[in-house]
């Protein structure tokens, strides 16, 4: 008789989800955001597109982020 399976669930504060949007409430703009995804999950196959997603996701939910053009203005200013 075989047994079932249990699925494991995967920690939330580990998750792809989780790390971009730390990332983007960090204020790093997509192409970093997706660089630290990469790093951390290089056999994912996450893309810009995606980012932007998740960014606007954020919107949508009443969180304040930058949109990518502040991000990347925002470094702009730090970095001069």
């Amino acid at each position: 008789m075989l047994t079932p399976i249990k699925k494991t669930r995967k920690r939330r504060d580990k998750s792809i989800a989780a790390l971009v949007k730390k990332s983007l409430l960090a204020g790093k703009t997509n192409i970093e955001t997706l660089d630290i995804v990469k790093a951390q999950f290089p056999d994912s196959k996450v893309q810009s597109h995606s980012i932007s997603w998740y960014r606007t996701k954020l919107r949508q939910e009443g969180v304040a982020t930058l949109s990518n053009f502040g991000a990347r203005d925002l470094q702009k200013q730090i970095t001069a």
